[in-house]
């Protein structure tokens, strides 16, 4: 959980320092409900014996939260539940668990195109958090883990509250100490989120 502190702690000073030295007239927050679909594009493992266990393709309902500090230069804060199920094949049979997901993640975004545009873009990159609970996690010993993320976001703009279209890659380690009995270093993961919403304007510019 320290290096979860660590991480958010980072992250959230940077951006803090930011909005500091940027006016706040000159800052525009908007707040986007989003939905999406989560794609695991990994195994979470293939442990002794033939074991496979692999997440499934699930629903992401989330949100995210945005403030451009200037025409090049925001941040980012989203989150995501994702409810899906755990695939275990053994011997050829295979059955599923309730496997669910949260994504969290701080990022730092640099607009390619600035957002005052009727269409803009940006890319975006910073640190992650993944937890995992459900009944085919419930006795593994640590759910939580940190990585990093990169993606990017397209706005179209409809009036006063743009279209948002986003994808982001979420690279991490997964302890499994607890779902298998299978020994060895945390299982690399490289998760897909892609994602669409409104951007409320909450204030600023």
């Amino acid at each position: 959980m320290s290096r979860l502190v660590r991480g958010i702690s980072l992250w959230t000073t940077v951006a803090g320092l930011v909005a500091y030295a940027t006016p706040a007239a000159a800052q525009r927050v908007s707040l986007a409900p989003t939905v999406g679909v989560y794609i695991p594009t990994a195994e979470l493992t293939k442990a002794l014996a033939g074991q496979q266990f692999k997440q499934e393709v699930g629903l992401a309902l989330g949100g995210r939260l945005g403030i451009d500090f200037s025409r090049r230069l925001g941040f980012q804060a989203t989150g995501a539940y994702v409810p899906s199920n755990l695939r275990y094949s053994f011997d050829q049979s295979q059955q599923t668990t309730d496997a669910n997901l949260f994504f969290g993640s701080g990022k730092l975004a640099f607009f390619v195109i600035p957002p005052n545009r009727t269409v803009s873009f940006q890319v975006n990159g910073g640190v992650a958090m993944v937890r995992r609970s459900g009944t085919a996690y419930a006795e593994l010993q640590d759910k939580t883990s940190i990585g990093g993320t990169v993606g990017a976001l397209l706005a179209v703009g409809l009036g006063p509250i743009p279209l948002q279209l986003g994808a982001e890659a979420y690279l991490y380690k997964q302890n499994l100490d607890g779902l298998t009995s299978a020994a060895g270093e945390p299982v690399s993961q490289r998760d897909i989120q892609l994602s669409i919403g409104f951007g409320f304007p909450m204030g600023g510019r």
